[in-house]
Formats: structure tokens, C-alpha cells, sequence
């Protein structure tokens, strides 16, 4: 299976449109084909840190997350990463050990049978204003653009708020696990209880499978910008 790899390219990889900005939101290319899930990194597929995951040493999967991503490839999704990286305009995190981090992501994928197919991370400072930082849409837009999706069609899994308000403003379903943040974000008043909510990474391929039509439409998109859907029945 052929690995994504990062693109050297001197211009940002994340082209402007009319949603997304020029800028450090970098991408790794893979294939295009297929039904597209987005994940959120930290708190989600590996275990989160409140002063960042620095290294790639201290980079470690949260249990059962690298086999859900690898079962979700198999049932015929391809699996994008949107995370949020603004430790490297901190200067807390070296462009080199973030590349390592994903090297080792993609890797234990791939070693399960499966493939990150793109990998978009906002290198930008908070403060930058930049609009590919989630709660912004800027990452979600660009991954469905890529992959020829229509943003409804396609699910957002987080653990935080920024990561549902992301979703909703994009068009997208947000999913929230309760994994890293998940659970904090969930007793938050501003949460919406009718967003699906799954224990971790691990329920997601199940939950895909119970929803079936990967193109159903949630019409109701609430002021406040997180959208009201009905999700389906709960894992037993």
C-alpha cells in the first residue's frame, strides 16, 4: 500500500477558495475515490496532552483507535485527519517532530491494514485569525473539496467543541466521542444532546454501519451553528 507522503511544494498546501486560506494548514496526499470520514487528532485517535504532544515518542494511539481506522478503510472509507497544531507557532513543536508523529500515525495504520489517505494540520497561531483553525471551517471544507464530497454527506469525529461548532459550520455531521475532551464537552451547556455521541474511535466503524446512508442529510442547523440531527441507536 502506498504511503502518503508530504507535499514539498513551496506555496501552501491548503489553496485559497473562497473558505479556505493560503497559509500553514499543510496536507499529506493519498488516493480520492471513496466515501471520506474526517477525524480530529488529539483526544480522538491518540491520547491527548494539555501542554501538547511534542514528540513523536509521546505520541500514543488511544486503544482501539488505529483498528477502527483501519476497519472504516476496509468497509470502504477513506480516513482524513483535520487537527488543530498551533504548538509549532508556539514554537513548542518542531515542524520535523510533527512530520514524525504522522510518519508513526501513518504507519501503525498501515501496519493494521488500512491508510491515513490526507493528514491537514493548522500550524497557525491562535491569534493568526486564520480560517482553516477549528472552530473554523477551513480544514473540514478543504478535505471534502478535495475528496469531491458534499460537506452533508460526511461525518466529523472530535472531542471538543471547536470540533462540533467546525463540523456544523462546514455542513458537516459532527460525531463527539468521549475520548480526551469528550466527556468535558459533553456536560458543557452550549453542547447540543442530539449530536451522536460514542464512547470512543473504537464505536465509530459500528455507528457508520447502523447509519447506512452515508448521504442522508441532517436539515436542521440550529443558530448557535451545531447542528441537530437524530442519530442512531446507541452501541449496546
Amino acid at each position: 500500500m502506498a504511503r502518503a507522503s508530504v507535499a514539498t511544494s513551496s506555496t501552501s498546501v491548503c489553496q485559497k477558495t473562497s473558505s479556505v486560506p493560503s497559509g500553514n494548514c499543510r496536507c499529506f496526499a493519498g488516493d480520492m475515490a471513496r466515501p471520506l470520514i474526517i477525524l480530529d487528532r488529539d483526544g480522538v485517535v491518540n491520547h491527548d496532552s494539555p501542554l501538547y504532544v511534542r514528540s513523536a515518542e509521546a505520541w500514543t494511539p488511544i486503544d482501539g483507535a488505529i483498528e477502527a481506522i483501519a476497519t472504516m478503510c476496509r468497509a470502504g472509507y477513506d480516513v482524513v485527519i483535520a487537527t488543530n497544531q498551533a504548538g509549532v507557532a508556539k514554537g513548542l513543536i518542531p515542524v520535523a517532530e510533527l512530520d514524525q508523529m504522522h510518519r508513526k500515525l501513518e504507519a501503525l495504520v498501515d501496519a493494521a491494514g488500512g491508510q491515513i489517505a490526507r493528514i491537514y494540520d493548522c500550524r497557525h497561531h491562535p491569534d493568526h485569525g486564520c480560517g482553516c483553525r477549528k472552530p473554523q471551517p477551513g480544514m473540514l471544507l478543504k478535505a471534502c473539496l478535495d475528496f469531491d464530497q458534499r460537506p452533508e454527506a460526511v461525518c466529523f469525529v472530535g472531542d471538543a467543541l471547536t470540533d462540533m461548532v467546525a463540523a456544523a459550520r462546514a455542513g458537516c455531521q459532527p460525531v463527539l466521542v468521549l475520548t480526551g475532551k469528550g466527556q468535558a464537552t459533553q456536560a458543557l451547556a452550549e453542547f447540543d444532546p442530539t449530536i451522536p455521541v460514542l464512547g470512543s474511535l473504537a464505536e465509530v466503524p459500528g455507528w457508520l454501519a447502523r447509519r447506512g446512508d452515508a448521504t442522508q442529510r441532517c436539515p436542521d442547523i440550529r443558530t448557535d451553528g451545531l447542528r441537530s440531527c437524530t442519530p442512531p441507536p446507541a452501541p449496546q
